[in-house]
This record gives C-alpha cells, sequence and structure tokens, in this order.
C-alpha cells in the first residue's frame, strides 16, 4: 500500500511538472542548485571535492560555480524522468536532434547488419535517447536498455511500462548478463550507462588521474566481435533539450569500458567549463572514500601504475608525533600507508625541526612544517593550510590540539586512537584494545591500521628496515647522554663518565663525540668537563637533524639512554647500545632491523655490567 501511495504522488508530481513552462522549470532547478551549493550537505561536499581533485588549479569560487550549474543539471535530468510519460510524441520528438554527421551515422548503424552497443555516459538528459522516437533501429529490431530496478516495486512497474510504451526493451541488472547478450546477438541495438561504480568487484582503473572502480558490462557484451561498440553523448543544448554525438570505439585488446572513459575524460578536461553536463555528484571515485580503502587498497587497484601520480590524485594527511623518538617510530607506518596507496599523494605535517629530515628520505609527497606561532594565533595560521582537497587524516599524537588541527585543516576522515580520553573530533576512533595497552608502540599503530584496512598487525616487520649502511671501520663513539621528554630516563652524568673511561681502556684508538639538543646541554656539559680523553668532542645543540644524521652513519655504535638519537641511530643501521631505566623496551625499544643491545637496570652501575658494554661494542665490530 505504501509503495502505491508514492508511486501516485510521483504521478502527480510528474503530471504537474509537465504542464509547467520551461523557462518556469529552469528556475526552479536553478532555485534548487542554489540552496543545495549554499547548505552544507553530503552531496553538496562531494560534488566540490569531485571537481577540486579534477581540476586542482582551479580556485574555490570557479569550482563552486560549476558544481553549481552540475547541480542545476541534475534536477533538470530529474525533471524530465518524472514529466517524460506524461509529455506529446511531437515534444518528445523534440527532446534530441542530430546534425548532418551524425544523422548520416545513424543511417549507417540501421543499414548495417550488425548489433550496436551504445555505451553511455551519465550527462545530464541521457534519457533522452530511451524517450526518443528517432533513437531506434530499423523494423524487426528493437532497442533495449539495462537498468537498475528500483527497490520500490510499484514505481518500478510505472518506469518499466513507461518506457516499453515507448518501444524500449529494457533489461534489470538482477536479470542477469544472459538476455542482455541474447538480445545483441539477434542483431538488436542495446544501450549500457558504463561510467558509475562498480564497487570492489569491478575492474580496477584511474579515471582523471584517481583510482576507481570501472564496470566489467561492456567488456563481457562486447565479447562478440561482430558488435559495434558507440560511444554516445547526447549533448545538452537547452532546456529538456540535446543533441546528439557518436564515437566508434575500437581497441584489439577488448578493453572496451576502459577506451570509453579515455574518451569522456578528455571531454570533461576540453571543456573551460569542466562539462557541468556530466553529474559530478556521482560517486564515481567512491573506492577512495571507503574507510576500508584509504589506506589500503586491493591487489587489483595497488598493482595499477601510478608513476604518473598528479594533484588529481587523493590526498593522505599524516600528523606526525611531536616528539623525535616517536616521529622515527612512526616511519614504518608511513611506508605501509606508501605501500597501500601508490596512488596517493602523502603529506606529513610536522615540527618545523623535522622537516629538512624528512623530506631526505623521500617518504612523502610533501613535508609541511607546523606553524611556530603561540596561541590563537598557531591556529589562525594553521587555517592557511586548509584545503578541499584533503581526503583522510592519520593523526598520531595523542592530544586534542592535534584533533584540533585535523577538524581545522577540513579533512573529512580523520582517524586516531583512544586510550583514555575521548576525543569527540575525530570521527573514526581507534579504542586500543586491552591486549594492545602493554604491547610496542608501533604494534599499537598497526593495530588501528588493520581495523580500518586490510593491514595485519604481524605486516609491521615488513616496513621496519634501516637505511644506509654503517662504516664498520669507524673509531667514532658516539655517546646521547639525555633525554628530553622524561629526565628519569637518564644515566647520571658521573656514570656515562665511568663507562666512557672504561671503553677507552679496554679499545684503544677510538674517539668520542657527545651529542645531544641544546636543551640537553647541561648534562653533556657535565659530563664532557668530567672525562680525561683526548679524542672527545662535545656537539651538543651543534647539529641539526640532518647533520647528526650523517654522524651517525658515520659511527662506529651509540651509547645511549631510551631516547629520540636512540630511534633515529637504529633507523639509520647504526649499532645501538641503549639503557633502559624506568620505560619498558618492549614499548618504546628499537623497532629497525640493525644491530642493538638493550641493557635495563637501575642507576646502580653495579647492577649494570660495564664489561657487557664493552662486549657489545666488541660483538658489532666482529659481526
Amino acid at each position: 500500500m505504501k509503495d502505491k501511495s508514492f508511486l501516485a504522488f510521483i504521478k502527480l508530481i510528474g503530471f504537474c511538472l509537465s504542464r509547467l513552462p520551461y523557462f518556469f522549470l529552469e528556475w526552479v532547478t536553478e532555485l534548487l542548485a542554489w540552496l543545495l551549493i549554499s547548505n552544507p550537505n553530503p552531496r553538496r561536499r562531494l560534488i566540490l571535492s569531485n571537481l577540486a581533485h579534477a581540476f586542482p588549479d582551479w580556485d574555490y569560487g570557479k569550482i563552486k560555480r560549476v558544481a553549481h550549474e552540475s547541480i542545476a543539471r541534475m534536477f533538470e535530468m530529474g525533471f524530465f524522468s518524472l514529466c517524460y510519460p506524461f509529455l506529446p510524441s511531437n515534444v518528445l520528438r523534440r527532446t534530441i536532434f542530430y546534425d548532418l554527421k551524425t544523422e548520416k551515422q545513424m543511417d549507417d548503424l540501421r543499414r548495417s547488419k550488425k548489433p550496436v552497443l551504445f555505451l553511455l555516459p551519465h550527462t545530464c538528459l541521457f534519457e533522452t535517447l530511451a524517450t526518443s522516437p528517432f533513437f531506434r533501429p530499423f523494423r524487426g529490431k528493437t532497442l533495449g536498455a539495462i537498468y537498475r530496478p528500483n527497490k520500490n516495486k510499484a514505481l518500478d512497474q510505472w518506469i518499466t511500462r513507461s518506457r516499453e510504451a515507448l518501444g524500449l526493451k529494457v533489461f534489470s541488472r538482477k536479470q542477469g548478463l544472459i538476455k542482455a547478450r541474447n538480445h545483441l546477438k539477434n542483431g538488436n541495438w542495446l544501450v549500457v550507462l558504463y561510467d558509475q561504480n562498480a564497487g570492489l568487484r569491478g575492474i580496477g582503473s584511474t579515471f582523471l588521474g584517481r583510482i576507481c572502480s570501472i564496470s566489467p558490462l561492456p567488456d563481457l557484451l562486447a565479447k562478440n566481435k561482430n558488435v559495434l561498440c558507440i560511444h554516445a553523448v547526447p549533448e545538452r543544448v537547452s532546456f529538456f533539450r540535446t543533441q546528439l554525438e557518436l564515437e566508434n570505439i575500437e581497441t584489439e585488446d577488448g578493453r572496451i569500458c576502459e577506451k570509453a572513459h579515455k574518451l569522456l575524460a578528455n571531454k570533461l578536461m576540453s571543456c573551460p567549463r569542466g562539462y557541468p553536463e556530466w553529474l559530478w555528484s556521482h560517486g564515481k571515485w567512491k573506492i577512495n572514500n571507503m574507510i576500508h580503502e584509504i589506506f589500503l587498497l586491493q591487489e587489483k587497484f595497488r598493482s595499477l601504475d601510478f608513476a604518473f601520480r598528479t594533484e588529481q590524485a587523493n590526498h593522505i594527511w599524516v600528523r606526525m608525533p611531536n616528539w623525535l623518538g616517536d616521529a622515527i617510530m612512526a616511519i614504518p607506518v608511513i611506508r605501509a600507508i606508501r605501500h597501500g596507496r601508490p596512488d596517493a599523494k602523502i603529506h606529513l605535517l610536522c615540527k618545523s625541526g623535522y622537516v629538512s629530515f624528512l623530506e631526505s628520505l623521500k617518504l612523502a609527497d610533501e613535508v609541511i612544517a607546523l606553524p611556530q606561532n603561540k596561541g590563537l594565533k598557531y591556529y589562525i595560521e594553521l587555517t592557511k593550510l586548509r584545503s578541499y582537497r584533503h581526503d583522510a587524516i592519520l593523526v598520531l599524537t595523542n592530544s586534542l590540539r592535534g584533533d584540533i588541527e585535523s577538524k581545522l585543516l577540513g579533512v573529512e576522515y580523520r582517524l586516531g586512537m583512544i586510550t583514555n580520553q575521548k576525543r569527540p573530533l575525530l570521527n573514526y576512533q581507534f579504542q586500543v584494545p586491552p591486549e594492545l595497552k602493554d604491547k610496542h608502540q608501533l604494534s599499537v599503530w598497526f593495530g588501528m591500521l588493520a581495523k580500518y584496512s586490510h593491514f595485519g598487525p604481524h605486516q609491521k616487520e615488513h616496513f621496519c628496515d634501516s637505511i644506509g649502511r654503517r662504516n664498520s671501520k669507524s673509531k667514532t663513539v658516539l655517546v646521547a647522554p639525555g633525554s628530553l621528554n622524561t629526565p628519569a630516563k637518564r644515566l647520571p652524568a658521573e656514570y656515562w663518565a665511568k663507562i666512557l673511561h672504561l671503553i677507552d681502556q679496554k679499545m684503544s684508538g677510538l674517539s668520542f663525540k657527545i651529542i645531544g639538543t641544546s636543551a640537553e646541554s647541561k648534562i653533556c656539559d657535565d659530563l664532557y668537563s668530567q672525562l680525561q680523553i683526548s679524542l672527545c668532542e662535545n656537539l651538543c645543540g651543534k647539529t641539526s637533524l640532518v647533520e647528526l644524521s650523517k654522524e651517525l652513519k658515520g659511527a662506529k655504535c651509540l651509547l645511549c639512554n631510551d631516547s629520540g638519537a636512540m630511534h633515529l641511530a637504529n633507523f639509520l643501521g647504526t649499532p645501538v647500545v641503549a639503557f633502559f631505566f624506568v620505560t619498558d623496551a618492549q614499548v618504546t625499544g628499537p623497532i629497525f632491523n640493525a644491530k642493538s643491545s638493550i641493557i635495563e637496570g637501575d642507576f646502580h652501575l653495579n647492577l649494570v655490567s660495564l664489561n657487557q658494554i664493552v662486549d657489545s661494542i666488541i660483538n658489532f665490530e666482529k659481526s
């Protein structure tokens, strides 16, 4: 009963609209388009996003104008679908016309005995092909169309009867491929809408620089080489009136649908207005906005050639941790995202001091420094980074500040983890399960990826390779006695002095360099003042992160506390002897596959074997 009531209402609306003058209907479409584009809603967001990706050089004003026009054309298409069952035949005859070239093409197709497959994009008024009596083969042959049935059975039956009354034979997608292929086999014509999103079961391809899923249906229908494939585009010339354009599709590899997409792409990109007659509101790139595909695509999509990666691609942001050690531990996560989304533009948002170093690693397409302002000015400056092309952000900080940043950037998909406090600004939240609370931080991050992608936590090892090769013949030992974020992690300076004196006695010919940030200068200066070693240099506060990396690469090994320097050396492939006193090496220890020796104890050297330290260095040299 509900279905029939709704059908009666639709018929009433359609009848009333069909009796109104075209100029009034056109005015209504413009009004509805203005209302939709002026108020936040999912449809508006999708259209703006699609246009911004397709035309990255356009300013926001132009994108919004084209979006408005595209929405107006969408309403025009809807009005035509409601009106045409009530329009007289003489009006339907005027909905589509041909120029001399197209008229000749149609005559050639009618005279040919071969079946014809028309590939039709979702342009405004594409239904004029179904309603116009001129778009038909000669007598004895029929025009068929594959359509998606409406969930409302009464409405679906009425739509089917309305189309069949015009001489159109319809095939539901649920009826399968066989009936449509038999229709073609008998020499008839068939129309297929080819540019819809085909989901995870479709064929992996690219369209306008972005990954998408295309339908295998046209290729299957065109397997018979006798079938003529035609790209048909009804060009809108005025309200409820179109001009037909036809173009032959010929391929040797049978990839008909892919060729049709290339023709459509050329049409969209060659139009200065972005061809608003095409339905930009269509979820063509929906595969990119499925949360489980954002960070890791299925293999059939991931294996495509993305050497051409452009600004049209999806943009993924990673808000890097603030502490150096955490930022280094996040590198496998970034590697995993690059592996999972080879098509995407990856942007790292980090502290200004990390920019040069992260750029040198070439992990991402762009590394962007956070503003150095404080207070409200910080967030005002941050809004300058805002763009309508940001698609997703992975927030690796566990703070409200990082959440506010992701919101201010205008990113639609915001993912982060929850330990204790709530994070309402994140629309995708990973609640750390009990089994991961005592695991390594990297395992927690990969657990988050596992929930919102196809990554498994065990896959982290695949992305934990260190880089470079250490200089095994080096005689320089680096010492990092500080630990900026947690003073309790530090071994006192006098203990460090005893350790270095012992190493100097047992391993002759070594030189030592003390490293650290300017904030760690006190402990570094204290240590340097207590040393009675001839070959020793204090570099604390004198090196940038890039310069420090060069020092680490050229060193025999690094002696350190649980610190950022430890993780940096581990990543660079430099052997590490690290002291863990108040922290757990199972949670924050080295993660990369370089040599490391972990010494756990307290601040009393009688609990730490000095010989163990020396033995570790000797073993590094032997290996």
